[in-house]
């Protein structure tokens, strides 16, 4: 058999040591040739946000910095010069998405939080590239924030729930504790109750607190009602508007998930297995349980107990012809049982444990490309001698497979840093030594495989080198007063003390307004550990901090957590296009074509933006294809495209822009308002309390908005239902007071629930209403009446012509032409646009397909004063949109040929943290009771690994956290937390 070089790259910080091992087996060639061929092809990212915190008030800033990594070694990223930030609302809807710039891995940026269109609530941050895309929702990152407001403050509010079987239906039984911010119960305060599932209320009532603020409710839950229960508490004070949702999250022991996972993913009879299980209750967290496990004979055969986050472990040695099941003691005196997984009568076992320091490696395996490991000798993956940290393999086989040949590897970072060919011969039991050296800080996945590279057992383990960067922090005074200068040396070095130069930011916080949870996920827990997993980790940095005594909950994490990554499957598959493609910079990509939708060849193609004022000319390839590239960035950009063919002409000629819609993501969970969470409660009313304190002193003091509800007569509009019938309405004056140039911007800003939504698999994408699709109306005219292309339900659909046909008319249409917008969204008001039209109102007379902003006249047999409806053309349900225009014509609004008006995603535009200067102490009128004390983005240490950073206390000098997370972007990571207290002890 031909033989196959293979060079070895052990890549130690700066260092790189070459050896070549010979591999005989082509089979075992062939799956790292694949491997590394799907690394080299479709090559992850990894990317994390700081905070300056985690809790917002109406008014605060959200400032954040942004680290974009190769996942393998974690260098910055080349690909990608773009992130994505969003905030979706705790109904998973996205209120605010911006593109940011990205340079050598790094951005900063910021939010501002009016209140008006990122609201009071809970909120999931997510930040991405458009090449993260192509690699699921598990890559993507995601951070919970809270943001409260200032006026008409939230009650505090004490939850106490269970529920219990009575008379054959279930009752619920709440206790509910009412106080103001300053802990003064409510006390003999009417409200109004309703008890909601989801948006369905099932049942409403009256109640009083008591003189404790306290007030105790109960009621039957309905059979099929979801796990999404919500009291809302309305006062009916005189003069009151206040109205608060409780959720309601019963946790029942009975319906708590509990999961047995086989160590490698098989019980095999016979071969003793390590045996992970993890219990989760109803609001989606681990919760602590025991129990004991039985065989078929009801014979006990071990017992459990979880250790932390509900996950633990137990050894099993399945017997012939037997089944397994768990029983757990429930607190109401119940037991539950749940099956074990199925036992196979023949496979293989994987068993992975840490021997700690070896004095060998029994194994000559094939090692390749660790991203960064601890310092090895070039001995070809023959480490024998060596003293090091070890990992134990055991890989057993029942005898019918002993004679086949099996493949053991280890990948870290998507990368093979080992390999072997396991032959059993006599013995049922391969037992090897692995150097732990041999692979970099964080999860590597052990696989073994049959010789077709199907896998057969998996297991992931943790490694930990402890060569995460070493950050200290060296204040400059002993104590500090109100509004004194405070001075922190930084010094960083890595894990053999040499001084290390990179990008580091540092948010320094208030303690009694900013809760800091030394659990929670932070740079390295990130990338590490959480980003290589699937699904949340509850206080994921608890794994990392007391490493020893927390090694048995990190191998449990290990056992029953899932990891992200390539599967074998496409590994081997014989090909794998990226869907996304990644995005070094900002484009404007397009096409130019005739009226007949072909392509026009070297079109020339002008770009012209107010940010810009020089006018960008570009020619369009043979294709009609044509690119602008090098587009200064800015916070919103409005575009005009002019085409034109050779000789100038722009008759018939029309422009069609590139565009992929924002993906969607499915809800990260439940969250509790930080009105319930008694963690968050007294450092939020802080803040508020602060907050206030400041609006008094600088009369920044916005009065709540009063909305006068009333119907709103559109003149001249044609909606089915008469004018102003609508579930939500704009009248000329509502569209005068926004301000906007185009139709888009308009119905982006005030048209609740309008989105762009991608569906697959028809790989197509639509403007949506929450969870319709739209259909804009013109002056009576439904724009799909003009559109010519596939539908919606159309076998194989192509593309985005038919949503970019409709960007193409909202995006160019003046707002100043449109009187009045009505939407018919709930079905009382769309059954009369849902009727069957007459067959020959749905032909196209002499028109061809539009994909773009055409010069338009109305066709003959098209009156503008007649509703034209698609027959059949969507799939129900759907809403309309009713734009009433100010010439009364329709969409056949004359428009100039061969030109196109885009509107882009807007820009972060990074801004400055402001920073009080305090030359002169004495005190005045105006409090400074900052929240964030100080946030700095970009914080370069020198090539002595010292920085300095400074900054003045606010008026009260209380106990600050310092947070600092970097990396040189060069494989070097670190994270670091502490007090700093009145008299400067850091802790």
């Amino acid at each position: 058999m031909k033989k196959f070089y293979l060079l070895l790259l052990f890549c130690i910080s700066s260092i790189s040591l070459f050896a070549q091992q010979k591999i005989a087996d082509a089979g075992l060639v062939r799956l790292i040739k694949q491997q590394d061929s799907l690394q080299q092809k479709l090559p992850v990212e990894k990317l994390y946000l700081q905070t300056d915190k985690a809790v917002y008030t109406i008014g605060d800033t959200i400032w954040f910095k942004g680290y974009l990594f190769n996942a393998n070694y974690l260098r910055y990223s080349s690909r990608s010069g773009l992130m994505y930030i969003e905030l979706a609302n705790d109904s998973n809807e996205t209120v605010f998405r911006r593109m940011v710039p990205v340079d050598y891995g790094l951005t900063h940026g910021q939010i501002a939080i009016d209140g008006k269109d990122i609201p009071e609530g809970s909120y999931t941050l997510r930040a991405y590239t458009n090449w993260q895309r192509n690699f699921g929702e598990d890559y993507v990152f995601t951070k919970t924030l809270y943001i409260t407001g200032t006026n008409n403050q939230p009650w505090l509010v004490k939850v106490n729930a269970r529920s219990a079987q009575e008379n054959d239906k279930e009752n619920v039984y709440a206790s509910l504790a009412f106080s103001e911010a300053d802990k003064k119960a409510l006390i003999l305060r009417d409200m109004q109750l309703k008890v909601k599932d989801g948006n369905k209320t099932l049942f409403k009532g009256q109640a009083q607190t008591d003189v404790a603020g306290a007030m105790d409710i109960n009621f039957n839950l309905p059979p099929k009602a979801a796990n999404n229960l919500t009291i809302q508490a309305e006062d009916l004070q005189k003069g009151s508007d206040r109205k608060q949702n409780i959720p309601i999250v019963l946790n029942r022991p009975e319906n708590t998930d509990l999961q047995f996972m086989p160590e490698g993913g098989n019980l095999v009879v016979g071969i003793p297995t390590k045996v992970g299980f993890k219990a989760i209750g109803e609001d989606g967290k681990g919760t602590s349980i025991s129990g004991k496990i039985y065989n078929s004979k009801q014979e006990e055969v071990a017992n459990f107990t979880s250790l932390h986050k509900g996950m633990g472990n137990f050894a099993l040695t399945p017997k012939p012809g037997e089944t397994y099941t768990a029983k757990v003691m429930l607190p109401n005196g119940q037991s539950k049982t749940y099956p074990l997984p199925q036992v196979k009568t023949s496979g293989t076992v994987l068993n992975i444990e840490s021997l700690g320091k070896s004095v060998e490696t029994t194994s000559s395996p094939v090692t390749v490309a660790a991203p960064r490991a601890a310092k090895v000798s070039p001995t070809g993956g023959d480490l024998e001698g060596a003293v090091t940290d070890s990992l134990i393999v055991h890989l057993t086989t029942t005898p019918d497979q002993q004679q086949n040949t099996y493949y053991l590897t280890a990948q870290s970072r998507g990368i093979i840093c080992y390999a072997q060919v396991i032959h059993f011969d006599k013995s049922n039991n391969q037992n090897l030594t692995i150097a732990t050296n041999l692979f970099p800080t964080g999860i590597t996945r052990f696989s073994s495989l049959n010789q077709q590279g199907q896998p057969l057992n998996e297991r992931i383990v943790y490694i930990d080198h402890n060569d995460n960067l070493k950050i200290s922090v060296k204040p400059n005074k002993k104590t500090y007063t109100a509004r004194d200068s405070v001075a922190l040396q930084i010094n960083v070095t890595d894990k053999d003390d040499k001084p290390i130069q990179g990008s580091f930011s540092i948010a320094v916080t208030d303690n009694e307004q900013v809760i800091t949870d030394s659990t929670s996920n932070n740079l390295t827990s990130n990338l590490l550990l959480t980003s290589d997993l699937k699904g949340a980790v509850e206080e994921p940095q608890y794994y990392l901090n007391n490493k020893q005594a927390n090694r048995q909950a990190l191998d449990n994490l290990m056992l029953t957590q899932g990891w992200t990554g390539y599967t074998w499957t496409a590994i081997t598959a014989p090909k794998l296009q990226p869907l996304f493609a990644a995005e070094p910079e900002f484009q404007i990509k397009g096409k130019v074509v005739n009226l007949l939708g072909k392509k026009v060849e070297s079109a020339r193609v002008t770009l012209i933006s107010k940010h810009n004022p020089m006018p960008d000319i570009n020619q369009a390839d043979k294709d009609g294809n044509f690119v602008f590239t090098a587009i200064p960035v800015a916070d919103s950009a409005n575009f005009f495209i002019k085409a034109t063919n050779k000789s100038g002409n722009d008759a018939g000629m029309g422009v069609y822009i590139d565009q992929l819609p924002p993906p969607e993501f499915k809800p990260t969970g439940r969250y509790l308002p930080w009105y319930i969470d008694t963690t968050l409660q007294r450092s939020v009313t802080k803040g508020i309390s602060s907050r206030l304190e400041e609006e008094k002193l600088t009369g920044d003091h916005v009065l709540k908005e009063v909305e006068i509800k009333q119907k709103k007569v559109i003149k001249g509009s044609h909606n089915l239902n008469s004018p102003g019938v609508a579930d939500q309405a704009l009248d000329e004056k509502d569209i005068e007071k926004v301000g906007v140039e185009y139709l888009s911007e308009l119905l982006e800003l005030k048209i609740k629930g309008l989105a762009v939504r991608y569906f697959q698999p028809k790989f197509r994408m639509s403007y949506t209403i929450y969870d319709k699709d739209v259909h804009f109306v013109i002056d009576g005219i439904d724009l799909d009446r003009l559109y010519n292309g596939p539908q919606h339900g159309a076998e194989n659909f192509p593309d985005f012509t038919r949503y970019n046909f409709m960007k193409g008319y909202i995006d160019s249409y003046p707002a100043k032409d449109i009187i009045g917008v009505e939407v018919m969204s709930s079905p009382i008001l769309t059954d009369e646009y849902n009727l069957e039209s007459d067959p020959g109102d749905n032909q196209m007379v002499g028109r061809t397909k539009p994909q773009m902003a055409f010069a338009a006249t109305a066709p003959s047999n098209i009156k503008p004063t007649a509703h034209s409806k698609l027959k059949n053309s969507l799939v129900p349900p759907y809403a309309y949109i009713e734009i009433t225009t100010r010439t009364g014509v329709g969409p056949y609004r004359q428009v100039s040929a061969g030109t196109y008006t885009f509107k882009s995603l807007p820009f972060v535009i990074a801004k400055d943290f402001y920073r009080p200067r305090y030359l002169d102490k004495t005190p005045n009128a105006i409090k400074d009771y900052r929240s964030t004390i100080h946030w700095e983005p970009f914080v370069v240490t020198d090539k002595n690994g010292k920085a300095i950073v400074s900054f003045y206390a606010s008026d009260r000098p209380n106990n600050y956290t310092i947070v600092i997370e970097g990396s040189d972007m060069n494989g070097n990571i670190g994270s670091f937390m502490q007090k700093l207290t009145l008299n400067n002890t850091l802790q």
